[in-house]
């Protein structure tokens, strides 16, 4: 028979405090409970005491890591060991009071909830401080209310409010084992594994209930490997410059629906499809840029979102039409972008792209003259080459040279041409923009020809 409750112990370089977190466990007045420690390879004597405390008490488990694997992992292997109908966290170097898991398991199986939550102690050497959690003791909230009002404030409050239910304090909170399900902590993620986790565990929860009174210790110290990040997300993420966490933590709470990547260059589009997280992927498709085609495939195959974009070269295809009816092909792009000046350039590539009829023998030959027309050295306006070091308007300069020998519009752009405060003949031909550039352009080749063609 399975236990109630399974606690979650992750140990590293905790053994000055190790003794005082078992023996919290051992004197839980739930005596339905399993006390799964996991040693993760801690280069102290934490194992030691582990083992000797081991044989003393049928449900203490131990798993013991031989390298340091991180905080992550080590609540991982606790949680594909978990036996308990609930699950809770505690970590090596905290403790809790008696009552504790007995107190949530009751709140949790009165109210009906699947998570169960109560206030902290913040323990400095002998300061304590117990923070308040602002909700009456057994309030419980609906799915509605969780993602409303417990999500936001995990997001949006720093971690000293005296209104801040969750937190990133995974061990004060008792989770029904159904709600937390396949959720696991992220190895890759350096800070607020936590927070994920919890938000993650929170959206697939119908209720959660409020326990007002402090259970859990939390103690802070210079060695401790789990309490030196700030949870307050805007924060934390701006110091830590890990964009990709705060996005993630961001979708956790609904803020977000999807989380993609967009590239010029198909080495990224193919790492891309290598991350579990990359729901869409943003590339350029169009007649003459057709070196995607394959990882499009890809992206089908592993219900990943393609998103094309530059349809139109960058402005360097003439035919409209043609463009959106060669893309509409392609059953691997799920969404096309392309720009419109008016409604009527909408209405015009709407009826294109549901121009479901075959492409006929005179489209095909004419994709193949753009093909040989305009070939690959063709500027695609991406902007990866600014700043120029000349000061030059790189991309600005190809679009009036596209106006001036494709579009018939040559006085225009002269006329343009001139007004530039930095020409193509301002080149210093330093070569910084072609390092740049992800198409691998002669820039400077092709500034020096418009510089020809312009007489300046």
């Amino acid at each position: 028979m399975n236990p109630k409750v399974s606690v979650i112990v992750p140990v590293y370089g905790a053994e000055a405090f190790l003794p005082t977190c078992i023996s919290s466990l051992r004197a839980q007045t739930l005596r339905d409970i399993e006390l799964i420690f996991v040693c993760d390879g801690s280069p102290d004597n934490s194992l030691a005491i582990l083992r000797r405390v081991e044989p003393l008490d049928s449900r203490i488990r131990v798993i013991a890591f031989e390298e340091n694997q991180g905080v992550s992992a080590a609540r991982n292997a606790g949680l594909d060991a978990a036996r308990g109908d609930y699950i809770g966290f505690c970590d090596g170097d905290d403790w809790a009071e008696p009552q504790m898991y007995e107190t949530l398991l009751r709140a949790a199986e009165e109210a009906g909830a699947d998570v169960a939550f109560c206030r902290v102690f913040k323990d400095r050497g002998e300061a304590r401080e117990d923070v308040p959690l602002g909700f009456d003791d057994g309030t419980v909230f609906s799915r509605e209310e969780i993602g409303r009002t417990l999500i936001p404030a995990m997001l949006s409050r720093p971690t000293d409010s005296d209104e801040l239910p969750l937190s990133g304090y995974t061990p004060r909170n008792l989770f029904r084992r159904e709600t937390i399900g396949s959720h696991r902590f992220r190895p890759d993620i350096r800070y607020a594994e936590d927070l994920l986790f919890i938000v993650a565990c929170m959206k697939d929860a119908n209720r959660a209930v409020a326990v007002d009174r402090a259970y859990y210790h939390y103690r802070f110290h210079s060695g401790s490997v789990t309490k030196h990040f700030s949870f307050h997300v805007p924060e934390s993420y701006e110091k830590s410059n890990d964009a990709l966490e705060a996005l993630l933590a961001a979708k956790a709470a609904g803020k977000i629906g999807h989380i993609g990547v967009t590239a010029h260059m198909a080495g990224v589009f193919e790492k891309a499809l290598t991350m579990d997280w990359v729901e869409t992927v943003m590339f350029p498709y169009n007649i003459v840029e057709t070196q995607g085609e394959a990882l499009m495939q890809k992206c089908r195959e592993q219900n990943v979102g393609f998103i094309c974009m530059k349809p139109m070269a960058g402005g360097a295809l003439e035919d409209a039409r043609l463009a959106m009816r060669f893309i509409g092909h392609n059953e691997n792009v799920s969404v096309v972008i392309p720009g419109m000046y008016d409604v009527r350039e909408i209405d015009q590539n709407i009826e294109a792209i549901e121009d479901a009829s075959p492409l006929t023998e005179a489209e095909r030959a004419q994709l193949d003259v753009i093909r040989r027309e305009l070939g690959t050295q063709f500027c695609r306006r991406c902007n990866y080459c600014q700043p120029c070091t000349a000061g030059i308007a790189i991309s600005g300069i190809f679009v009036l040279e596209g106006y001036l020998n494709r579009y018939g519009l040559g006085d225009w752009a002269k006329q343009r041409y001139a007004a530039m405060g930095k020409k193509a003949g301002d080149c210093v031909g330093c070569g910084a923009c072609e390092k740049r550039c992800p198409y691998q352009l002669p820039i400077r080749q092709m500034l020096a020809r418009c510089k020809d063609e312009f007489g300046a």
